[in-house]
């Protein structure tokens, strides 16, 4: 079951957004509405370790500090249907993931269509996962993940001791 604050963003953006899209809405609007509520929602994003760098290509960002690989890499793929990026809210969710995992997290920031067909987006995913393996990441423990969740605690047993 979603959390309290995950149905109350859920509800807001339900409110907020729904009314303005519509069939026929463009990629330059959406890309405009999204940036504003990018800019709203990703305010105040946690302090982290951040460094900006080109993979065979790609921009990208790592987020966590560098000894965080030694415990695992996580790639993430944002979201946005490879039109899309809203990179406040990645910072947001990406320092959560690092913070949850212990990892070092990379967000590569793909070629997004229209302007780059399909299939440039995946193209581009896939150097920066080939990237990774040659240069040893596949050796320490990934993590791939579509949904990372704060686990809820199990409600201890009666007989249980302490």
């Amino acid at each position: 079951m979603p959390s309290l604050r995950a149905r109350a963003v859920n509800r807001f953006l339900r409110f907020s957004t729904r009314r303005h899209w519509r069939p026929g809405l463009d990629v330059v609007d959406i890309r405009l509405r999204t940036a504003r509520m990018d800019a709203l929602i990703g305010r105040r994003a946690p302090p982290v370790a951040m460094e900006q760098v080109t993979i065979a290509g790609v921009p990208a960002t790592w987020f966590g500090a560098p000894e965080l690989a030694n415990r695992g890499t996580l790639l993430y793929l944002h979201g946005g249907a490879w039109c899309l990026h809203l990179p406040a809210i990645y910072r947001r969710l990406v320092t959560a993931l690092s913070a949850l995992t212990g990892m070092r997290v990379l967000l590569p920031d793909y070629r997004l269509a229209p302007e780059h067909p399909f299939p440039a987006g995946v193209d581009d995913s896939f150097a920066v996962y080939a990237w990774l393996a040659d240069q040893g990441y596949a050796e320490s423990p990934a993590c791939h993940c579509r949904r990372l969740r704060r686990r809820q605690p199990r409600p201890r047993h009666p007989d249980a001791g302490p």
